[in-house]
Formats: structure tokens, sequence, C-alpha cells
């Protein structure tokens, strides 16, 4: 643990020497097995008083590892602890901080949701209700990433809960044309991929008989 806080604390410190900030990464990628691995890369990630390269480099990092190894990763609280405080991030004042947040966030819900994540699209659905331009646009991002990894099981269990959100989206009059045109090019994602799954099962269905 205190390997870990004295690594973050060298790359989060904009007094340190470039040289050491930009060792600590490599050796912080070398130690993967380590169950604060995730939890010291999101905490790099989060703090706004880190520069911003070394934020960016903890998403990056971060993101590799969920890509490879959330999966198999044996350390369930170090999932939870991510999962339970990465959402707050969306809501950056940085947008290329919100980008790699919802990154992160779409690929641990492509694995983990719904079940293992329930709560997940009741909280981006409270967040995008809050008005907030960067908590809307953070989970706009998420649904843009998702849109393109969901499978047939998290579209019905989404569309129920979004759409409705969605048009309230469009609706509302302090969001301008880039937002209702982010909403409708989701709305149109998840309309196609629900046409397609229905032309299956029909399909499926007359060649039953």
């Amino acid at each position: 643990k205190q390997w870990y806080q004295r690594r973050v604390r060298v790359i989060t410190q904009p007094s340190q020497p470039t040289r050491l900030r930009w060792s600590c990464p490599e050796q912080l990628n070398a130690a993967k097995p380590h169950p604060d691995y995730a939890t010291s890369l999101l905490s790099i990630l989060l703090r706004q008083d880190a520069p911003l390269a070394a934020r960016q480099m903890a998403g990056v990092l971060l993101k590799q590892f969920v890509e490879g190894s959330w999966s198999d990763c044996p350390h369930g609280a170090t999932k939870e602890m991510v999962k339970g405080n990465i959402l707050p991030g969306l809501g950056d004042n940085i947008s290329k901080v919100r980008s790699s947040v919802a990154a992160i966030i779409s690929e641990i819900a492509v694995i983990d949701f719904p079940e293992n994540w329930t709560g997940l699209f009741d909280q981006l659905i409270q967040m995008m209700g809050t008005g907030d331009g960067n908590q809307i646009h953070g989970v706009m991002k998420v649904l843009d990433e998702l849109s393109n990894d969901i499978t047939d099981n998290q579209v019905y269990t989404v569309a129920p809960i979004l759409f409705p959100q969605l048009v309230t989206l469009f609706q509302a009059e302090q969001f301008g044309p880039s937002t209702r045109a982010r909403v409708l090019s989701i709305f149109g994602t998840f309309v196609t991929l629900i046409s397609m799954l229905v032309a299956e099962v029909n399909n499926a269905n007359n060649r039953t008989f």
C-alpha cells in the first residue's frame, strides 16, 4: 500500500522531477497483480489537482487493465471500489478526463452490467437529470461508447430506462444543438439495435413454422 502511495505522490505532484514522474507509471504498469493497482490509477485519474498528463496516463493504464485483466482479476473488493468511485469523474471540469472516465465505465459495463453492476444505469439516469452540463456530457460519452459493444440482454434492460430521459433532454431548452444532436444519435443507435433484434426474432419464428 505504501509503495503505491509513494508513486502516486510522485506522479501527481508537479514539483517532482519529470524523470521521476514519467518512470513511475512504468513501475505501476509492471505491478498489475497488486490489489491496489486499479484503485491507485483511479485515484490519479480523479485528482483534479494532479497534472493533466498524469491523469490521462492513469486513464490509459486503467482502461488497458479493464480490457485485459478485469474479467480474471481476483480482487473483488478492488473492482467494487473502482465501480463505486468512478462515476463522479463523468462530471469532471476537463473534457478529456470525462472522455477517459466514460471509456473505462463502458468497458467495465460490457463485462459486468447488469448482473454485477445492477445500479449503473440508475446512477447514469440520475446524473442526466441533474441538468449539469459536464455530467450530461460524460453520460452521453458512456452511452456513445457502450452502444458499440452492448449485448442483446443489455439493450432490453437499458432501453425502457433510457428512452424517457433522452426525450426529456432533447426537449430541455437549456441545452444547445450539439447536445440535442448527440441525444438523437444515441436514440437512433438504440432504436436500430432494437429493430435488428426484433427482425432476428421474427426470422427465427418464421423458420420454426
